[in-house]
């Protein structure tokens, strides 16, 4: 499977104009920012699942494999605090993701979440 990811990944870099090298150090700090909120939401990892997930959150290489790990901290904070609490919590972390990825991506949830309600 990680081909898979690897493939797609790449096709979604495709996607993205090139940074310029001014660029680059602004959106690295955007990815750290949003790393960071994401490891928030798993203060303090009370079980194995919120360790490992925490893991992959803290290695993960590019915002789009943080994009893919929103299931997995879903997951994660669902058991701890129901779905809809883990829900809104993941609804405030999506506005972090934008400009970090292709608009396609976060304009589709933005479209499913309006869809749900």
């Amino acid at each position: 499977m990680n081909w898979f990811r690897s493939a797609v990944r790449s096709g979604f870099q495709a996607l993205r104009p090139n940074l310029s090298g001014a660029a680059q150090p602004r959106r690295e700090a955007r990815v750290a920012t949003l790393r960071e909120a994401m490891l928030a939401c798993l203060v303090p990892p009370l079980d194995s699942m919120a360790v490992q997930v925490q893991q992959r959150i803290r290695f993960s290489a590019d915002p789009d494999s943080l994009w893919y790990l929103r299931g997995d901290l879903l997951h994660v904070l669902a058991a701890r605090q129901g779905e809809m609490a883990a829900r809104a919590q993941l609804d405030r972390l999506t506005p972090l993701f934008e400009g970090l990825l292709p608009k396609a991506l976060t304009r589709a949830q933005k479209n499913g979440r309006e869809a749900r309600h």
